[in-house]
């Protein structure tokens, strides 16, 4: 028994390796001039947010062997990881997509985390295993200034471009969230960055505590948009809040969209949440982009350049040409 599981790691290794070698190659340093130097912006994040100094003592909860810890902060002097979590038997799935986020982190000097070892409680076997993401952004975001959450299943494509275009555009902000429905401001948290506050610890018991009357509405999408509400606006009532009505079932999502773009509506210049600026006309799809939108097929700009981030399990027809197309010339060379 142990022998097997002994080889099932070894063969999975044997494969990452295989998938950095082919994507991460002619290792290059990169510099992006004003935006990975220290800043009063930047290192405003940093600032007094941190709630254990254990990650400088190196004494880090334990990973997956697959992940990189940088020593150091990235240039911009914020302490960045990219990070996602998911079970083994997910890495031989999703190796592509996977395969982009440690040579994205190795390109910027983030850290990387690949988190295949977090369970839900013994106690929560009801509720989808998507909830995992939330228990282990508990886990790590005390050791960062802030996380980057990428889906196991979601390919970052632009290795050049840094986070913290993405962070400057609200310097106050303690969540990042991306904007990918043409006109729309309700999200898929497919990728998102959250910073090391008390604002987002809130956020993130809040987000757990809807785990079970939000438990079938896209597993943990429909609660964590009631968190972000319930974080933001005054104290209320969680009977009084109108879109609960819709939460606990599929049947309803459409519902339960209208109802969270209301009141996103209302957040749009809240100093706490930033919606990255998408501008589809253009081309610029903003921090990541669901591929099962096809509206966005509409928009000619979005034929000729790839997302910064794409959420598809298989990549859609308007872009499958441009995939090919970084596939022959070797991907990623970071």
């Amino acid at each position: 028994m142990c022998h097997d599981e002994c080889v099932q790691c070894f063969l999975i290794y044997f494969i990452f390796c295989l998938f950095l070698q082919h994507f991460c190659i002619s290792a290059k340093t990169v510099t992006h001039g004003a935006l990975h130097s220290p800043s009063a912006l930047l290192l405003r994040w940093r600032a007094g947010n941190r709630t254990t100094t254990l990650r400088d003592r190196g004494q880090l909860p334990p990973a997956h062997p697959l992940s990189i810890i940088q020593k150091l902060p990235a240039p911009s002097g914020l302490d960045i990881a990219v990070i996602t979590a998911g079970p083994e038997s997910m890495l031989r799935r999703y190796a592509f997509q996977l395969s982009s986020k440690p040579c994205y982190a190795t390109r910027q000097q983030y850290s990387f985390i690949l988190d295949s070892m977090t369970r839900l409680p013994s106690t929560e076997h009801l509720i989808p295993k998507a909830w995992t993401k939330v228990v282990v952004l508990r886990k790590w975001l005390p050791f960062f200034d802030c996380l980057f959450w990428v889906d196991m299943d979601a390919t970052l494509f632009q290795p050049n471009f840094p986070l913290e275009p993405f962070i400057l555009q609200r310097p106050s902000a303690h969540l990042v969230v991306p904007q990918d429905w043409p006109g729309k401001l309700v999200f898929s948290n497919d990728a998102f960055i959250i910073r090391n506050s008390d604002w987002s610890r809130k956020f993130l018991a809040l987000w757990w505590a809807g785990r079970l009357p939000c438990r079938d509405t896209h597993a943990d999408q429909g609660a964590m948009w009631r968190a972000i509400a319930a974080t933001l606006l005054p104290p209320f009532s969680s009977d009084l809040f109108p879109c609960d009505q819709f939460c606990p079932s599929k049947i309803d999502r459409l519902r339960l969209y209208s109802c969270f773009e209301s009141v996103f509506a209302s957040f749009v210049h809240d100093p706490a949440l930033t919606f990255t600026t998408a501008n589809f006309t253009a081309g610029e799809s903003g921090l990541c982009l669901n591929g099962h939108q096809f509206q966005h097929a509409s928009f000619p700009a979005m034929h000729k350049v790839l997302p910064f981030c794409l959420h598809s399990k298989h990549p859609t027809k308007w872009n499958v040409h441009l995939v090919r197309k970084k596939l022959k010339n070797g991907m990623f060379r970071c």
